[in-house]
């Protein structure tokens, strides 16, 4: 594992060229955590009332441990937190320079052009497999056992009228998770790129106050907007926030990059000296903190997944995991694993493509002759390993064309 480390000009650039380990693990976890869930979802179970579970297949009872696991599997919404966090970390980190507390400038065409070129053309190959299996899906009467179906997966087709072509373009555009009616339209899990995208033109905002005013302001400015925002539409518009669009709006979500920002200014050092003098007595303390943020982030979600309350706690979690790292040497070996590593650097291919290979999993066994129970079972034993070897290909083919030779950790921003 790489990680930055001191050198012997104050002013040096944290180093970048390198990838970082526990950073791809973390990626790792999250979109392990979204596909998990999806499985979940995609299988069947309940997702309403968290009440023990059990499956009959064949005449014989799944033991009551598989039931605990789907109900931690059903909380793992999480993973896109933690991705927003880190696309925060790695976007902010190549701007800064180790005791400097102010950025690089950035350089915003060349910014706007890497991030077209690496996110874009994978979101395409992700949107045309995606509307093939929902045009099989169309073809062959497939149902969906997504709990929300129609509202959100397979209405692709039948393709007529306006609303159609203004559903693709929105698509293409990346402005989909702007219009509620196709948010999720054609993958329930795409809502989520289309506020990447949004975070990249904001981004350029934050990266002018750190080179003309500071890390600091830089670090503060999307946690403040975001609780400035919030309060405007409580008072204004108090409904907006409780839909889907409002929820997952990018001023409404700011703060989970912002919070991936601290971890790389902390691991840069490149705030004010007061920062870690304060924070220095809590240094014994920093695996107990971490377990109490992931625990808090897991139980909120558990028990209230649409709580505002929710994205804070696991975006303090992700920032703490991220800048604990380099400093605990456990928790970066634990997240340095390698195949948590190997998850993460396929997990943007296996973020665009597990939902459409989920669907014609279950165009397939719409097909046959199988139980409920038995198909919940093949999806939650069965699905992500599925998803994951046919990311694979997804990534060799679609994917890796598009990567530098050597990635630094902001060409995988994205999930």
């Amino acid at each position: 594992m790489t990680s930055a480390t001191p050198s012997s000009s104050p002013a040096s650039p944290v180093p970048t060229s390198t990838r970082l380990a526990y950073v791809d693990g973390l990626r790792g976890v999250a979109v392990l955590m979204v596909v998990c869930f999806h499985a979940v979802l995609w299988g069947g179970f309940p997702v309403e009332g968290r009440v023990p579970h059990f499956l009959q297949v064949g005449g014989w009872t799944v033991p009551f441990e598989l039931g605990l696991l789907r109900h931690l599997f059903s909380v793992g919404g999480g993973g896109v937190d933690l991705f927003l966090v880190i696309s925060g970390f790695c976007l902010f980190l190549p701007l800064l320079r180790r005791g400097e507390t102010r950025t690089q400038p950035l350089d915003m065409w060349r910014f706007l052009q890497r991030r077209t070129r690496r996110i874009v053309p994978p979101f395409y190959a992700g949107l045309a497999l995606v509307l093939g299996i929902s045009w099989l899906t169309s073809q062959f009467e497939g149902p969906s056992w997504w709990p929300w179906a129609p509202n959100s997966f397979q209405n692709a087709f039948p393709f007529v009228g306006l609303d159609a072509w203004y559903n693709l373009i929105s698509h293409l555009t990346l402005t989909h998770g702007l219009f509620h009616r196709y948010q999720t339209a054609y993958e329930g899990s795409f809502w989520s790129l289309s506020l990447e995208w949004q975070f990249y033109f904001l981004f350029l905002i934050l990266g002018l106050i750190g080179s003309r005013v500071g890390v600091l302001a830089a670090v503060v400015f999307p946690i403040v907007a975001t609780v400035v925002f919030r309060g405007l539409c409580f008072v204004f518009a108090p409904d907006f926030l409780n839909t889907s669009v409002g929820f997952d709006f990018c001023l409404a979500r700011w703060a989970e990059f912002g919070a991936g920002m601290i971890a790389a200014a902390i691991v840069s050092r490149s705030l004010p000296a007061a920062f870690f003098q304060a924070l220095r007595p809590l240094k014994p303390f920093l695996s107990l903190i971490v377990v109490a943020l992931l625990a808090l982030a897991w139980r909120i979600e558990f028990f209230d997944p649409s709580s505002v309350l929710r994205i804070w706690a696991w975006g303090a979690a992700g920032a703490a995991l991220l800048a604990c790292s380099a400093s605990l040497p456990l928790l970066a070996r634990i997240l340095g694993w390698k195949p948590l590593v190997a998850l993460g650097t396929i997990s943007y291919s296996l973020y665009l493509a597990h939902g459409a290979v989920y669907m014609g999993m279950a165009l397939i066994l719409s097909r046959t002759e199988i139980s409920r129970d038995a198909r919940q079972l093949l999806f939650f034993l069965g699905g992500p390993a599925i998803a994951i070897a046919c990311s694979i290909v997804f990534f060799w083919i679609f994917e890796r064309p598009f990567l530098k030779k050597k990635s630094a950790p902001s060409e995988h921003a994205a999930p």
